[in-house]
């Protein structure tokens, strides 16, 4: 299930490489922003603009408090332009948040809470309301609700649940 699931995901980062972006966005297609999510973990995030409104945003992350487990994230975003006000709002949806851990309770063990390595995935949609300084720099609260799903290499799946998902994004 994972390696499927990884597969689709590169795949479809792929293609979203290979589609040229609109006219007005030629000169700068690219974003990139730093998140803290609520697993603490800082994150690099990718935008590739479609055109003004439409984007999509792939990202990867580690803690530095824990470093052998790490977070990543593919989302579709639309960006509701409000060019003469200083606020900004993005409606984001697909995977906010996903992680996996396949370090600890293989080759370590630091953390006795953990019995064995794990992956979950959490596929929902926020909103991320940002202040922006000028055109470029914006500093922003994700904030939205997902499905959890999380499975342990030797224990099987976890019940799923609905879990808030919510970061710290700067955008530069």
């Amino acid at each position: 299930m994972f390696k499927k699931c990884s597969l689709f995901l590169i795949l479809l980062i792929l293609a979203v490489a290979n589609v040229s972006a609109d006219d007005s966005r030629l000169e700068r297609p690219w974003d990139f922003s730093l998140e803290l999510n609520q697993m603490l973990h800082i994150q690099l995030d990718v935008e590739y603009f479609f055109n003004d409104s439409i984007g999509m945003k792939a990202g990867f992350g580690v803690s530095p408090l824990g470093w052998t487990c790490f977070t990543y994230n593919v989302l579709v975003v639309y960006h509701l332009n409000l060019p003469e006000e200083h606020f900004q709002l993005d409606f984001e949806a697909g995977l906010p948040i996903a992680y996996f851990d396949f370090i600890e309770g293989r080759y370590v063990d630091w953390d006795p809470m953990i019995d064995d390595p794990y992956y979950g995935f959490l596929p929902g949609a926020c909103l991320l309301i940002s202040y922006r300084f000028n055109e470029e720099h914006a500093l922003g609260l994700r904030a939205g609700v997902a499905a959890m799903f999380e499975h342990n290499l030797d224990s099987g799946w976890k019940e799923p649940g609905v879990m808030p998902v919510f970061a710290i994004v700067y955008n530069f």
